[in-house]
Parts: C-alpha cells; sequence; structure tokens
C-alpha cells in the first residue's frame, strides 16, 4: 500500500538518478524529490556522523603495493567518523545481504528525528556501544577508512527513506556488483571468514 507522501514511494534508480549527480550541478527541486544533497567531500564534519553518503572511491592507497585485494567503487556509507584527511564508515556492502538487513532495520530505529525524508536526519548508531560483542563482529568488516583525497569531489548525502531502497532495494543489485578486482561471492566469503575468526578469538 502507498504512503501519504509520495516522495517515499518513489523508487531511485541507481544508474538513471544517482550515478549523474556525481558530474553536475543538481537541481534544488529535483534533489528534493530524490531525497539527496549534493555535498563537497571536503565540507564532511563530525556532525555528519551518522548520516549516509555515496561517493566514487578509486585507487586505493593498498593498490600501490598491492596491500589491498579489492574495494567497492562506488561506497555507500553511514559516516562513523571524519577529520581533514580521512573518513571512516561503515559500507555495509561488505556484509551479505541477510546481515545487511538487520543493520539497516537497526540503524532506521535509530534515527534523531521521524522525518525519514530530511536529509539532514541521521542515525544515532554508536559502534562503540556493539563493538565487543556478536554485533560488533558482523559490522566490523564493513567498516573501512577512506581517504579523502581518492574520493570524489562531490559525495551524495541521502534521507533515511532511500536507506533501503539503496542496502536492499533495486538500486542494491547494482551496488552489488560494484567491486574492483573481485566479485560479491569472494567479498561475502571473506565476511563469513572474518566473522568466524573474531568471534572466535
Amino acid at each position: 500500500m502507498a504512503s501519504d507522501n509520495p516522495k517515499k514511494d518513489r523508487e531511485i534508480n541507481f544508474m538513471r538518478d544517482i550515478v549523474p549527480t556525481f558530474t553536475g550541478v543538481i537541481e534544488s527541486n529535483k534533489a528534493f524529490e530524490l531525497g539527496i544533497r549534493q555535498r563537497s567531500v571536503r565540507s564532511l564534519n563530525p556532525s555528519d556522523i551518522g548520516r549516509v553518503f555515496i561517493s566514487v572511491y578509486a585507487n586505493p592507497k593498498g593498490y600501490e603495493d598491492n596491500t589491498l585485494a579489492y574495494h567497492h567503487v562506488f561506497p555507500v556509507y553511514l559516516l562513523l567518523d571524519v577529520d581533514a584527511t580521512h573518513i571512516t564508515a561503515m559500507n555495509l556492502f561488505y556484509v551479505p545481504r541477510d546481515a545487511r538487513q538487520k543493520i539497516v532495520t537497526g540503524l532506521l530505529q535509530r534515527l534523531n528525528s521521524t522525518d525519514k525524508t530530511n536529509t539532514a536526519t541521521k542515525s544515532t548508531f554508536n559502534y562503540n556501544l556493539v563493538k565487543n560483542n556478536l554485533q560488533g563482529a558482523i559490522i566490523r568488516p564493513a567498516i573501512r577508512k577512506y581517504i579523502k583525497d581518492r574520493s570524489s569531489q562531490v559525495v551524495i548525502q541521502l534521507a533515511p527513506f532511500i536507506w533501503e531502497q539503496m542496502y536492499l532495494g533495486p538500486p542494491s543489485a547494482t551496488l552489488e556488483g560494484l567491486w574492483s578486482k573481485t566479485s560479491s561471492q569472494r567479498v561475502y566469503a571473506d565476511f563469513v571468514r572474518e566473522v568466524l575468526k573474531d568471534v572466535n578469538r
């Protein structure tokens, strides 16, 4: 059943609606309709912790010395920490779909506002509260540190009503395949190994 807010019912297409926003200025009406906001990666600051962003990420540092086997080209991440040079974030595409769904549900249950259509709304999730239990072990493989200079200069901030679409809906089928030097099958096999290793320590 459709909600009383048509904006919530709009299906976002990653390739049609999101990808073009990295290359040009999007009109404010279009941004509002999509539930997105264009930002400079340099503008991200600690007040953005708990918000979800999409960026393009290329040539990570580990590729130079072959210490990084693969990376996600379009990280969709919940910001955990940020400083002048780095972004620490949780990219749930490093987590298989079943576990990802539970995490997304938890994030959406911990919003600081009931207005899911507002890009300013964020999750109050605190990783430090779960890092030493099973939930922390499941989330840990998704935590990544991104260098701002290697990220796209434009990042896209997402309103919570489309978090679920991006992580679990039609766009997720595209995003699950956007890996450099690997496939989602290997990523999720590595996830299982990492979690088992963590809980059996």
